[in-house]
């Protein structure tokens, strides 16, 4: 396995976030459409977001993963900034949460294909 590190600024690296959302019971089809409008809220005013995506656990019906990668660092730290942020995340989803859990991964390293 060859582990490396892509080309480009390492001040820049991209940046993947994932976090993963312990609903309360009953809630997740709310939660759901509130990502659904985070979404577009995003593809209209966060270009540097570069994919945002939500995903149903197989295991366990109250869990929720966001996968979502962003350009840099600068670029995560305007998305919590953002009304949408406060207002869906902070307002409607995390109140519906057991509980929320992020980690940042950074997007420069590649596996290689086998030969």
């Amino acid at each position: 396995m060859d582990i490396r590190p892509n080309a480009g600024n390492l001040e820049k690296m991209m940046i993947v976030l994932m976090v993963r959302y312990a609903v309360e019971p009953g809630k997740v089809a709310a939660v759901l459409e509130a990502l659904e409008r985070m979404k577009l809220a995003m593809e209209k005013d966060e270009p540097d977001c570069l994919h945002y995506q939500a995903s149903l656990s197989v295991e366990d019906p109250d869990a929720v993963l966001l996968y979502e990668v962003y350009k840099d660092e600068e670029a995560l730290a305007r998305h919590g900034e953002t009304s949408h942020f406060k207002r869906i995340i902070q307002g409607e989803i995390i109140p519906m949460l057991k509980d929320r859990v992020r980690e940042r991964f950074d997007a420069r390293v590649t596996l290689a294909r086998a030969q």
